[in-house]
């Protein structure tokens, strides 16, 4: 076999012994061996995108129905126009493409011209039960519109080269402020090379 860069998964040989020969030789019953080849290749990082309203623990947000976020659905602030906070929290390596690497981390949001909401991204480590705060972005830019529509959909990357593991949570921590309700469509993890 002949090294490469493919991700193939475990490969194996079937190996047979037969006429053995010399006068300290001695052949046992088994004569057939399966032998295993782990590959040394690891799968490639994809995207992943993990909607808000599907978050592992969400605080003080609720669902709202607006047509151009992703799913159709945002998070936003339980009362509205009350300079509420709330998060949502995702677990890391939940499913098979979930895969230990360094990601830059990408919120969904709207921008709207009514306030200065703003959010905070931790990151607690699983194995040392640390939280840091890895990013942040400010609600601040002038889109032309008040409303949680197409133009201000905005997709900022909040933090970059990211490390994570199985088991680490990423928690989107929102701000409101005045009418700007800090909505949360999706967190998106985008792997760096």
């Amino acid at each position: 076999m002949q090294q490469d860069g493919d991700v193939e998964g475990t490969e194996s040989v079937i190996v047979t012994l037969t006429g053995v020969t010399g006068s300290d030789a001695v052949l046992g019953a088994a004569t057939t061996a399966t032998v295993f080849i782990a590959d040394d290749e690891a799968p490639p990082l994809s995207t992943l995108t993990f909607e808000a309203e599907a978050a592992d623990v969400i605080t003080n947000y609720r669902n709202e129905n607006i047509g151009v976020a992703s799913g159709g659905t945002v998070l936003s602030f339980l009362n509205g126009a009350s300079n509420e906070s709330g998060s949502a929290a995702f677990i890391f390596g939940n499913t098979p493409d979930e895969l230990t690497g360094t990601y830059d981390i990408i919120i969904g949001t709207f921008d709207e011209n009514d306030g200065l909401a703003s959010f905070t991204v931790d990151l607690t480590d699983f194995e040392t039960g640390i939280t840091t705060e890895i990013g942040s972005w400010d609600l601040n830019a002038s889109l032309g519109s008040t409303g949680a529509n197409g133009t201000t959909l905005i997709t900022p990357t909040v933090a970059s080269g990211i490390g994570l593991t199985a088991g680490d949570i990423l928690t989107v921590n929102g701000f409101e402020n005045g009418s700007e309700h800090a909505r949360l469509d999706y967190l998106q993890l985008v792997p760096t090379i």
